[in-house]
């Protein structure tokens, strides 16, 4: 059956972004004088938002600073610094093309802080394609990370759609699932943080390689 919306994580499925987390990141960490990492090095980080990342870093090194005051300076300097060797993954804006001139919609769900995910999916090479949605965390609404169900069954209500029209496509376990608590089809993005993670568990039929993949079989 061909879907009618396509939800896409950002980082790790349609941005190739770690180089710009591991910037802003490691920028924080020197501002208190704490120990930085090889941008390689923040796969094992990434995947369920910046808060998560610094919790993770400060739990790993025993580090007294607290989450606030390391996301404070983060933030700041991510908002200044987003699209630092920011690129989409092969193939990406072909995907994006399909999706535009078959009237199939397409939107963002990430645990990316919400005003960044924005200023991510403005870069050139994404200027020229219409989401008809971006929602990123809202500080406020925390519960609403994935692997939450509320945005996807919002967008599915909001454009008066069944399930099995949408397509959620993610790189990693928490987009699989997302997709599993809204009972959507999901396809795994081989070509994510996921993968680079190490990342097991995914069922091999939902892996693609290539964006071609996803079209064929689904759109």
């Amino acid at each position: 059956m061909k879907k009618k919306l396509v939800i896409f994580d950002l980082d790790g499925t349609l941005l190739n972004s770690i180089y710009a987390i591991a910037n802003a990141t490691n920028k924080a960490l020197e501002y208190f004088g704490l120990k930085t990492y090889d941008a390689m090095e923040y796969n094992n980080f990434v995947g369920n938002g910046l808060r998560k990342l610094v919790e993770i870093i400060i739990e790993k090194e025993g580090h007294d600073k607290s989450v606030d005051e390391i996301m404070e300076v983060l933030l700041d300097i991510y908002n200044k610094e987003y699209d630092y060797n920011l690129k989409p993954y092969e193939g990406i804006e072909k995907l994006l093309y399909h999706l535009t001139i078959n009237d199939i919609k397409f939107a963002v769900i990430t645990n990316k802080d919400h005003d960044l995910a924005v200023k991510s999916c403005m870069i050139d090479e994404l200027k020229p394609y219409s989401f008809c949605k971006i929602i990123g965390v809202d500080p406020e609404k925390l519960d609403e990370r994935k692997p939450s169900n509320v945005n996807v069954l919002r967008l599915r209500d909001e454009f008066k759609l069944k399930n099995e029209d949408i397509l959620f496509v993610g790189d990693m376990l928490v987009d699989r699932d997302t997709a599993k608590n809204s009972n959507v089809d999901f396809v795994y993005c081989n070509w994510g943080f996921g993968k680079v993670k190490g990342e097991v568990g995914i069922d091999e039929n939902t892996k693609v390689d290539t964006v071609d993949e996803i079209i064929e079989k689904y759109l």
